[in-house]
């Protein structure tokens, strides 16, 4: 094996340099939002339609674009609220601890699943001051 001389191992380091990708500002964006990698030799070729990239290399399009006009990432929605109360598909125990939870009635658990579920849409309607009115409750102390 021959032995690399200084001249020969200088224009590998130039030819790896030129190849070598910022560690910075990885990517360059196109004005189509098409990404392009951040070397020396296409920063060389780079016109106006291209510009450095801070964004998620892995990102869509539509975001990438929404990028080069200035405007802030569309954040992703995510709902954490359970599924709505569904009076009607509630059972008698779970009527009791809605009315528990929401309005703070105690309901009179050994009624029948239809009165539980009347009164419970009867609290619903009531404004907040009027809660405490008994409704479902037993009649009985």
């Amino acid at each position: 094996m021959a032995q690399i001389d200084a001249a020969t191992e200088q224009r590998i380091a130039e030819a790896r340099a030129r190849q070598r990708q910022d560690k910075k500002v990885p990517f360059l964006i196109r004005d189509d939002g098409m990404l392009y990698p951040n070397v020396p030799k296409v920063r060389e070729r780079a016109s106006s339609r291209f510009r450095p990239y801070h964004g998620d290399p892995k990102a869509t399009l539509d975001s990438r674009l929404r990028y080069l006009q200035g405007l802030a990432p569309v954040r992703p929605v995510t709902f954490t609220e359970p599924e709505p109360f569904d009076v009607g598909k509630a059972t008698a125990d779970e009527l009791v601890q809605f009315a528990q939870e929401q309005w703070g009635e105690l309901l009179d658990p050994s009624k029948p699943v239809r009165q539980l579920r009347e009164a419970v849409m009867q609290l619903s309607q009531l404004p907040a001051p009027v809660y405490g009115s008994g409704i479902g409750a037993s009649e009985e102390p």
